[in-house]
Parts: C-alpha cells; sequence; structure tokens
C-alpha cells in the first residue's frame, strides 16, 4: 500500500466513523462512547446504549449487521469485554456496550443503512 492509499483510506474510515455518530446524536438514542476518541482506532466504535442489553441487540440486528459486545479477538463468544472491563467501567454500562468495525472497503451507503436499521431496532427496544 502506498502512503497516497494509506492517507486515502484514513479519511474514509474517519468519514464513516463521523456518519455513524452523527446518526446516533440524531437518533435521540441514550449512549456513552466509550474510550477517548483521539487514542481510538479510526475503523471501530464502542458504544454503550444505556436500557439495551448487548447479547438481546447482537441476536435482533444479526440479520443486517454483525456486532460484538467484546474485542475483535473474541467475537465467537458473548463474553463482556475485558478491555472495557479493565478500563474500569460498570458492569451494567459494559453489558450495555456493542462495537462496530469497518474497513477501507466498507460501502458508506452500505453501512449508514444497516446502521440505521440498528438504531430502529434499539428504539423499538427501548420503548
Amino acid at each position: 500500500m502506498t502512503a497516497n492509499e494509506y492517507k486515502e483510506n484514513e479519511i474514509k474510515l474517519i468519514e464513516i466513523k463521523n456518519s455513524l455518530l452523527d446518526m446516533l446524536l440524531d437518533s435521540k438514542i441514550d449512549f456513552i462512547v466509550n474510550g477517548d476518541q483521539k487514542y481510538c482506532l479510526n475503523n471501530t466504535i464502542n458504544v454503550c446504549i444505556v436500557g439495551i442489553v448487548s447479547e438481546a441487540l447482537m441476536l435482533a440486528t444479526k440479520q443486517f449487521c454483525g456486532i460484538s459486545n467484546g474485542s475483535a479477538c473474541t467475537s465467537e463468544n458473548y463474553s463482556p469485554s475485558y478491555v472495557l472491563t479493565a478500563m474500569g467501567l460498570p458492569k451494567d454500562r459494559i453489558e450495555s456496550s456493542i462495537r462496530i468495525s469497518w474497513g477501507s472497503e466498507t460501502d458508506i451507503d452500505d453501512i449508514k443503512e444497516n446502521f440505521l436499521n440498528l438504531l430502529n431496532v434499539v428504539k423499538a427496544m427501548v420503548q
């Protein structure tokens, strides 16, 4: 990968992240972004959706997106994130947290559509 390709990919990853964060803000859903974003990867968001059990959300949205409640290396099980535990977050916040990630090949319109579906499921679950 050339330096130019790397820069273009980083711009796209940041654009997707900002779009998803904007969608979260616009949704009026009660959420907390986990981690200081200046130290987080540009292709990942870890967010606590207040009042939602992450396992239930994972099951309710599996037809249109893959989310996790743990790190990428433990995505095959439903164990709470050891990273969030190490950060000292309260258990209820960890149990309501999901990780969303994407790559440079991700189509921004596709991820926005799928994320909107996820947000609609969240809204239905909190009513």
